[in-house]
């Protein structure tokens, strides 16, 4: 049978996803960040004896970690892959932080640890695998929605340095988590977009839609994180909201279905294409998130990655 490899399927979409592929009959390898993330996930296969699964340890916000996690996935006794899910995800606090890796702390979970598991795995993937990139509507909210704000379109480079400066757009970016949020999932849909175009994968981004009771949320400022817990239910049942076991049906199709394949190079919400914000479609703008996110990996990947990637 078939390997998927998920990053963050240890709760929410991904681990609903990783349980519905389990169910399917796939094998899957799963990215974890801690222990009780890994037993929880154990716990849901728990049910499914057939379950094959294997476990690589990734804090995303560190590069270094994201080439381990990789040379673990390499050295695994798998099967041909099927697809590359990149799931994993956080959204920001209100305080503005670096990794150690000196970018912000978003860009560097959301996009840039989610390029360099790509780019580190790539070389070892079916020429027909398909990656997928997980988006989200933030990516095309420009003002006013519960006060948040869209992305920016300043150079990625900047964003992702975010180095104090006079740029009152880039002071703004860096005090804004809607903002920062809202550009990294940008930056994943225009990812998906770039390796469909460039490389000889099947590209996807993959909007869950608004998912009841996830986590992603948790650091919401406390009026709104409230607010959003105690609609999630009203919203599911009214059916703007899916439930996390909708939503990770809907990935786990995207990434094995053969339905899925008209869909490669597009945006999906609900099993079916649909247009994505303008910005996504500005091929400068994505050509410099690639770019940057090559230059910032570039010396951070493993000597076996190195020389060996069919795709630049």
């Amino acid at each position: 049978m078939s390997t998927v490899i998920i990053s963050g399927a240890t709760s929410g979409v991904g681990l609903h996803t990783a349980v519905s592929l389990a169910a399917a009959g796939y094998d899957i390898i799963v990215t974890y960040r801690d222990d009780a993330g890994k037993r929880r996930l154990q716990t849901a296969l728990s049910g499914i004896p057939s379950a094959c699964v294997h476990f690589a340890h990734c804090d995303f916000s560190r590069l270094r970690s994201v080439a381990e996690a990789a040379e673990q996935i390499r050295n695994l006794p798998i099967g041909d892959v099927r697809a590359l899910l990149l799931n994993a995800g956080t959204y920001p606090s209100g305080r503005f932080s670096r990794t150690a890796d000196r970018v912000e702390e978003t860009l560097a979970v959301n996009v840039l640890g989610q390029f360099m598991l790509f780019r580190e795995l790539e070389w070892m993937l079916p020429r027909d695998a398909r990656v997928i990139t997980l988006a989200s509507q933030a990516h095309r909210i420009r003002s006013g929605w519960l006060g948040a704000s869209g992305p920016s379109i300043l150079p990625p480079s900047q964003l992702f340095a975010s180095d104090p400066c006079d740029s009152r757009l880039l002071f703004r970016w860096m005090h804004s988590p809607s903002m920062r949020y809202a550009t990294s999932k940008l930056y994943c849909v225009q990812l998906a977009y770039e390796i469909n175009r460039r490389t000889t994968f099947s590209g996807y981004a993959v909007d869950p839609g608004i998912v009841a009771s996830t986590k992603i949320y948790r650091n919401y400022p406390r009026v709104l994180r409230g607010a959003y817990w105690a609609a999630s239910p009203v919203m599911e049942k009214l059916g703007t909201a899916l439930s996390p076991q909708q939503a990770g049906d809907d990935l786990a199709w995207v990434a094995v279905s053969d339905e899925a394949e008209s869909l490669a190079g597009e945006y999906v919400y609900r099993r079916k294409a649909r247009v994505s914000s303008p910005e996504s479609y500005n091929l400068e703008l994505s050509g410099e998130v690639w770019k940057t996110c090559m230059r910032l990996t570039e010396n951070r990947v493993s000597a076996p990655t190195r020389g060996r990637q069919r795709n630049s």
